[in-house]
Parts: C-alpha cells; structure tokens; sequence
C-alpha cells in the first residue's frame, strides 16, 4: 500500500532519462486545462455513440434495485447519469513520452525489467481533466491517457485498461500523472498494447484547479466510479476524431487493473462495472497484492502495529470525513504526546506525500485510545460503532454492492508481503469464490509487497492475452489455492 521499491524506482528514472533525452519542440496539443468553473458547461458533453452504442446482447440490464449508492447513515443520493459525466473539460499531449518501442525496451531492460519485455507498440501520452461525481455531486477530476502507436502509424483499435495507481499520497501535489512514476506504468500499459487510462482518483487534481474534496483513500465507491468516468472520458476523446493525428481508437472492452490501493480499487471497479458504466464490457480483472478485507488487515495492523497501521490509519481518518462524522476520531486517535496524532496525523494526511512516516515506529498504543483498542479486543471493528459499516462497505468480502459480472480475475500476491498480509487475502480469495467469482491465484515466491506486482509481470500478460482471446482459466487452476512460485519476472 506504501513505499517503493528500489527495482520500482530504477525502472521509472530510467524512462524518464530516456524520456528527457529524446524529446523534441513537436507534439503538444495544447489545451489550456481550465478550471472548476468549465465543469458545468462539460456536463452533458458525452458523444451520443457512448449513450446509445450499447451492446444490446449485453447479459443484464443497466441498474438493480438492489444497487444503493452510499449506505452506512449517508443521506440518500442517486448517481449522476452517464449523460451529465465522463466528459472531457481538457486534454494536452506530453510530448515527452512520445516514443518508439525500442527506446522503451531498452529503459525497462537497462533498469532489469526484461521481464516486461518484449513490448509491441510505441507511445503517446495525454493528460485529461474529465467530469465526475461524488454522492450525486458533479466533480472534476484528472487522469493520464496512454496509447499504443504501431511502427507504420497505422489506425488500429485497443482494448482499454483502467489502471489503478497504489499509495501515492493523498493529495493533489501526489498525483501520479505528476511524477514518473504514474507516467511510466501508464506508459507501460500503452506499449504492451493496450489504451491505458490512469485516474488519479478523486481528491488528487493533478494539474487545473484544486480538488473539492478530500480524497477519500480506500473508499470503494468513489474510487470506482471516478474510474469509469476516466475511462468515458478516454473513450469519447479518442473516438471523437479531436486529436487529428491519433490513428487509435479504443475498444469497449476494458480490464480493470491495480496494485495496492490499485488492487482494491479495481475490485471495486469491477464490481460495479455492470450498475455504472453498462456500455463497457469487462472480460477479465487484475487484483496485485489487494488490501480486500479492510477490516482484517486494520484488526491485525493495530494489534501488532505493523508497517501497514498507517495506511490504515489513513482510512480511518478518510472514511470518518467521506461518512461526514470527522467527530469520531476525537474519541479513536491520541491527542497526547509523543506525537498528538489527532491532529499532526490528518493533517500530514492532507500535506505529505509519505504521510506514513508520521508514524514510522508509533506502536498502537501511542496513536490510539485506550477505549478504542479496548473495543477492537471485544468486538472487533465490526461491532464498533461506526466503524463496522464504513470497514463492511469497504471490505470486499461483505460489502453490500452486488457484483454485475461474471469477468475471471487474476489475484496475484507476494509471498514477503510486509504490508498486506497474505494469510487473510488468501481467506479474501476463498471468500469470494464462494460468492460466485471466478479467480486464479498466483504468490510470488519471497517478494516484498512492490515486488510482487513487477515479478509477475509475464505471467500477467500472457493471463491477460489468453482471457482476451476468449480463453478459459486452465482446468484446475479456478478458485484454487496454490503454494508460492518463483515468478518469471524474479530479480535478485
């Protein structure tokens, strides 16, 4: 959920040193981003193609009445419909990442990411401010936009993927589309050839005006759909025939795809696929080293204090503000020394992009409250009022959303996971299948949390090529539980 590894880092300065050294005066569609106040005259911008070109064989019909945005004490709200979001408000290209394959391939093999390699396609990148909502609340958020170029600059068309960045921070200056490391993976995604649309989520503006809320970490609901919106977003610019000298065009198939915070979010992307964006099919999902069961990774995080307490701290603090009842944390976290985390810890929440260091070596007892651990050890989170709804709705395990599809997923963990613990995802795993999902399971042999995510990188891709070809899982390997291999992307 946090921290990067050192292999993580090498691979994306490689690609931006070759990114820098490569770049030329040409390319830039400039569009001035514009503000909070073009929002509303975007609304209801939408291409009439991505309202009516709705698949009629779909296999369900576009809302449920057992589909209830919000839940846990939230005023009543209905979702925006697709009319009034998912509309362009600015697009620009960065001229930096528009490059030929072989450049690439040589970034990501000189920073030891062969495993990546061989990649098909060349680059370009757009940065995209896009209309969204929140609680039925119209809201403006950004997202980079990626794209597979074939060596002849040919027209072709791409399947999407809405790639779901990890732990970055929690604030608009800790955009991923504002640092490398954002810009390569979506870079990645693209040359590996598939469109890749990369949110920032809500909350996390990385260019125009500032964000309107505060981003509402680990929360399921707003990650998802300010995810679909990104990807209407993509759908329309790039079918709309605006970028002049674009030769891609996507399609509707789209996989939903993160690691970490990633991970979850597109769990939650997939699980409400079929309620929100219904003209978009989902043929396969890919869960790295998911936080599933919010509640039993906060439960053992806090009783041992762990690395990952502050992540989940995070949560705490989001889900207290996204619910509306901030007043809660004045009787859960500490205000005494050594660190007042009552106060230092939101606010490092809303200012640094480490927020976690703020805790590095605080044990649980030196953040929280007495009572609140006292009512951890009797009842666990679940019978903590508020808490138990915000974790149940959060957790995949028990949230209340329906899942509208039928996708398989790949759910890959790292076998030295130091932040998510993988004894309760594998529970997560077995859960789910009993729920009806179709999943294959892949750990990493020895891989720290970052790594598991990389090391696996092959066995992703030839996952992904093999559903996309309409594939089934192999026989055997459905809902399995399988010891820890070495995984073909290993590094020393």
């Amino acid at each position: 959920m946090r921290r990067r590894s050192g292999s993580m880092m090498a691979m994306t300065m490689a690609l931006a040193a070759m990114a820098l050294a490569s770049c030329g005066d040409d390319g830039a569609s400039d569009v001035d981003l514009g503000g909070a106040d073009v929002v509303a005259d975007a609304l209801g911008d939408l291409p009439a193609d991505v309202l009516a070109d709705v698949p009629a064989d779909l296999p369900w019909d576009p809302g449920s009445p057992d589909v209830v945005p919000g839940g846990c004490g939230l005023p009543a709200y209905a979702w925006l419909p697709a009319a009034e979001v998912g509309a362009v408000v600015s697009w620009e290209e960065d001229p930096m990442w528009a490059q030929p394959k072989e450049i690439l391939e040589d970034a990501i093999i000189g920073a030891g990411f062969g495993a990546a390699a061989p990649l098909e396609f060349g680059t370009r990148m757009y940065k995209i401010a896009y209309t969204t909502q929140d609680k039925g609340v119209p809201r403006r958020a950004t997202a980079l936009v990626a794209v597979p170029q074939r060596d002849d600059g040919g027209a072709a068309t791409y399947p999407m993927v809405m790639w779901m960045h990890g732990t970055s921070g929690a604030s608009d200056g800790c955009a991923p589309s504002l640092g490398i490391e954002g810009n390569a993976l979506a870079a990645l995604w693209a040359a590996l050839g598939y469109i890749s649309v990369a949110p920032d989520y809500l909350g996390m503006n990385a260019f125009g005006a500032p964000s309107e809320m505060k981003h509402p970490y680990l929360v399921g609901e707003p990650a998802a759909v300010a995810g679909w919106d990104a990807v209407r977003a993509a759908y329309a610019l790039l079918s709309s025939g605006e970028i002049t000298d674009e030769p891609a065009r996507p399609e509707r198939r789209v996989v939903p795809w993160g690691a970490s915070q990633g991970g979850h979010a597109a769990l939650y992307a997939d699980r409400l696929a079929r309620w929100y964006a219904p003209e978009f099919e989902v043929p396969a999902t890919i869960a790295l080293t998911p936080p599933a069961n919010l509640q039993a990774q906060s439960e053992i995080s806090i009783r041992e204090s762990r690395l990952s307490m502050s992540n989940l701290s995070a949560f705490l603090v989001a889900s207290a503000r996204y619910y509306g009842h901030e007043e809660v944390l004045a009787t859960t976290l500490t205000d005494t020394e050594p660190g007042h985390f009552r106060t230092t810890f939101p606010v490092a929440l809303d200012t640094r992009c480490d927020f976690y260091g703020t805790l590095d070596g605080v044990t649980a007892q030196q953040e929280f409250e007495a009572p609140f651990l006292a009512g951890l050890e009797a009842t666990g989170l679940s019978g903590m009022d508020p808490w138990g709804c915000w974790f149940q709705q959060n957790s995949l395990t028990t949230t209340s959303f329906p899942r509208g599809a039928d996708a398989p997923v790949l759910w890959v963990m790292a076998g030295a996971d130091e932040l998510v613990d993988v004894g309760i995802e594998k529970g997560s795993f077995t859960t789910l299948c009993g729920q009806g999902y179709r999943m294959q399971y892949l750990e990493c042999q020895g891989a720290l949390h970052s790594q598991g995510s990389f090391w696996s990188m092959p066995e992703q891709k030839a996952w992904l090529k093999d559903r996309l070809a309409g594939k089934p899982l192999a026989e055997g390997t459905e809902c399995q539980i399988v010891p820890a291999v070495q995984c073909q992307g290993t590094s020393n």
